[in-house]
């Protein structure tokens, strides 16, 4: 029953108020998928084209947010090595104080 009063809501133009929490490309695509005009659905082909695109998409922005954070790692991994200098420098000033 369900199933029908929502393919009856889409054949009217109407979308599922949970698809206007999904992303405004993916939002685009189903609303293109239900149009009923067979001309403005996307092919088969304009699909894969779609979701592989998407994916490698998603891919680089996931690639470059770990190049970000390797460099970030990098820059407070100098850091440590910095402060890790400081303290042994300190710790031998404590040391020839001590033995004075």
């Amino acid at each position: 029953m369900e199933r029908s009063r929502a393919l009856k809501a889409l054949r009217e133009g109407q979308l599922f108020e949970s698809l206007s929490e999904l992303r405004p490309e993916i939002r685009s695509l189903v609303e293109r998928m239900t149009s009923r005009e067979p001309e403005e659905r996307p092919t088969a082909g304009e699909l894969l084209e779609t979701t592989f695109s998407a994916q490698a998409g998603r891919r680089r922005e996931l690639e470059q947010r770990v190049e970000e954070l390797e460099a970030e790692l990098e820059r407070q991994r100098a850091i440590v090595r910095e402060r890790e200098e400081e303290i042994a420098l300190l710790k031998s000033r404590l040391k020839q104080e001590e033995s004075a």
